[in-house]
């Protein structure tokens, strides 16, 4: 069996068992957001003196729903989306527009990178969840 058929299959066994799939989503959220701080505290401190800042300041907030759950990762930092996406930089008295710093998209390469093994780590802890309770 492939990994994307077992998926599947745990698909409809979270519909089956909400309770059980939000706790391995909260589980797959927490391991997303140890990821996106560790990739932020090892890379960005040559980019930016508040980086340090960014990498304390992600955050989950979960919105449950039953098989519907969504887990948002989201970072607090008031300067996050200037050095992620990118920015104008002027001059302080007059702001005038002198070049366009680009964005670092640490971010989106982390989400890309980690997904899948995250998401295979969240449908084996459901498996091994419902199997103790239910099975």
């Amino acid at each position: 069996m492939k990994i994307e058929e077992f998926i599947a299959k745990l698909d409809g066994i979270a519909k089956q068992y909400p309770s059980e799939s939000e706790k391995a989503l909260k589980s797959g959220a927490d391991r997303m957001r140890r990821e996106l701080r560790q990739k932020w505290s090892t890379s960005t401190n040559n980019f930016h003196p508040r980086s340090g800042k960014i990498s304390k300041s992600w955050r989950v907030e979960m919105e449950f729903g039953g098989a519907d759950s969504v887990a948002k990762i989201s970072n607090k930092a008031k300067h996050y989306h200037l050095i992620e996406r990118g920015h104008r930089v002027v001059t302080p008295k007059k702001r005038r527009y002198v070049k366009f710093q680009p964005g670092i998209f640490f971010t989106k390469e982390t989400v890309q990178a980690k997904s899948d093994e995250i998401k295979t780590e969240m449908a084996k802890r459901l498996y091994r969840i419902i199997k103790g309770n239910k099975l």
